[in-house]
């Protein structure tokens, strides 16, 4: 048997970055906004006929021990 545990989480990171100086030398100040986050991880469990685990992988940007 193959089991598999996935979890995925999409979020939104504020932003904050500094305006470079305009035409006349004057600081522009800062832009705000945000970047979108997505946080995937797949965990493959491969077990024999008694159940002992023989095998295991995962995949994705977010996968922690």
């Amino acid at each position: 048997k193959v089991y598999v545990y996935q979890d995925s989480r999409i979020y939104s990171v504020p932003r904050l970055s500094p305006f470079l100086f305009d035409y006349y030398g004057r600081y522009g100040g800062f832009a705000y906004g945000s970047d979108v986050v997505q946080e995937t991880c797949k965990l493959f469990i491969e077990t024999d006929e008694k159940g002992k685990i023989v095998k295991w992988g995962s995949r994705g940007n977010a996968c922690r021990a």
